[in-house]
């Protein structure tokens, strides 16, 4: 679990991302979801856009990215979703 500090200090790493995962009209495939799962691994931080094309509620989408994933949710603005979650390299927290 995520302390308050660690949000914060990850948000603040959040605005230097660019997008490596973009969801589009497919929606939220399970090729999506791996690949997301391997950018988590890999990076640890990873931010996600969404399309407008994309026919999914904003809504929801973080919360199940979060339970298809085991990641957190740090913020989400708009279109954009950013996740964290602990690899064996520890980039950010350790």
């Amino acid at each position: 679990m995520l302390n308050d500090k660690d949000k914060r200090f990850l948000k603040s790493k959040c605005n230097q991302l660019k997008a490596t995962i973009t969801i589009g009209k497919d929606g939220l495939s399970h090729n999506v979801v791996k690949n997301i799962m391997l950018d988590l691994e890999a990076h640890e931080l990873v931010k996600i856009d969404i399309l407008k094309t994309a026919d999914i509620n904003l809504d929801s989408l973080p919360i199940d990215l979060a339970a298809q994933t085991g990641a957190h949710i740090i913020q989400q603005i708009g279109r954009s979703i950013v996740l964290y979650k602990d690899s064996k390299k520890h980039i950010y927290l350790k």
